[in-house]
Protein backbone atom coordinates (compact mmCIF):
# COMPACT_ATOMS: atom_id res chain seq x y z
CA UNK A 1 0.00 0.00 0.00
CA UNK A 2 1.04 3.29 -0.97
CA UNK A 3 1.57 6.13 1.71
CA UNK A 4 0.76 9.72 0.39
CA UNK A 5 0.94 13.25 2.11
CA UNK A 6 -2.15 15.09 2.50
CA UNK A 7 -3.08 17.94 1.11
CA UNK A 8 -1.72 20.29 3.62
CA UNK A 9 1.40 17.76 3.71
CA UNK A 10 2.24 18.83 0.46
CA UNK A 11 1.56 22.58 1.26
CA UNK A 12 4.24 22.52 4.39
CA UNK A 13 6.45 20.34 2.18
CA UNK A 14 6.56 22.85 -0.56
CA UNK A 15 6.85 25.74 2.31
CA UNK A 16 9.81 23.63 3.60
CA UNK A 17 11.65 23.71 -0.01
CA UNK A 18 10.83 27.17 -0.54
CA UNK A 19 12.17 28.37 2.80
CA UNK A 20 15.38 26.69 2.04
CA UNK A 21 15.68 28.01 -1.45
CA UNK A 22 14.76 31.78 0.12
CA UNK A 23 17.92 30.94 2.70
CA UNK A 24 19.98 29.74 0.43
CA UNK A 25 20.15 32.61 -1.79
CA UNK A 26 20.20 34.79 0.67
CA UNK A 27 23.68 33.11 2.03
CA UNK A 28 25.38 32.76 -0.92
CA UNK A 29 25.19 36.32 -1.91
CA UNK A 30 25.90 37.51 1.28
CA UNK A 31 29.01 34.82 1.57
CA UNK A 32 29.97 35.42 -2.29
CA UNK A 33 29.77 31.83 -2.42
CA UNK A 34 27.63 29.25 -3.89
CA UNK A 35 28.36 26.57 -1.52
CA UNK A 36 25.74 27.54 1.94
CA UNK A 37 24.00 24.72 2.87
CA UNK A 38 25.83 23.91 6.09
CA UNK A 39 24.64 27.71 7.22
CA UNK A 40 21.21 27.29 5.78
CA UNK A 41 20.57 24.12 7.43
CA UNK A 42 21.75 25.49 10.95
CA UNK A 43 18.98 28.86 11.06
CA UNK A 44 16.38 27.48 8.84
CA UNK A 45 14.45 25.94 11.48
CA UNK A 46 14.24 29.14 13.26
CA UNK A 47 12.86 31.47 10.50
CA UNK A 48 9.27 32.91 10.90
CA UNK A 49 7.14 32.91 8.03
CA UNK A 50 7.13 36.48 7.79
CA UNK A 51 10.72 37.00 7.88
CA UNK A 52 11.76 34.51 5.30
CA UNK A 53 8.58 36.37 2.99
CA UNK A 54 10.59 39.52 3.73
CA UNK A 55 13.68 38.41 3.16
CA UNK A 56 12.78 36.94 -0.14
CA UNK A 57 11.14 40.29 -0.82
CA UNK A 58 14.15 41.71 -0.57
CA UNK A 59 16.02 39.80 -2.36
CA UNK A 60 14.29 40.27 -5.15
CA UNK A 61 14.46 43.56 -4.63
CA UNK A 62 18.07 44.03 -4.39
CA UNK A 63 18.94 41.77 -7.50
CA UNK A 64 16.90 44.58 -10.14
CA UNK A 65 19.57 46.49 -8.67
CA UNK A 66 22.56 45.30 -9.22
Amino acid sequence: RLIQPTEPGWELGRYLLHRHDVLHRFFCRLNHSDDQLEQVERVEHYMSRESVHNLERWLDETAEKG
